[in-house]
């Protein structure tokens, strides 16, 4: 404890204590980015120039053979 009280600057144990409880587990937290497919026209996407991560650009490569 008093090396975690050192690097946080904590003078009191109780500061560390509040800081570090409840924290042991956290749990998953379901968010919505309001995100839709309806949005992208795939049409305007230049897959030749577009900087796709290499999985996902192997899978396009494959449809296309």
């Amino acid at each position: 404890m008093d090396y975690i009280m050192a690097l946080a600057g904590h003078a009191l144990s109780s500061t560390t204590e509040h800081y570090i409880s409840g924290h042991e587990n956290p749990k998953p937290v379901t968010v919505s980015a309001g995100l839709s497919l309806a949005q992208v026209n795939i049409g305007d996407i230049d897959w030749k120039t577009a900087q796709l991560p290499p999985e996902l650009a192997r899978l396009i490569e494959e449809g296309n053979d």
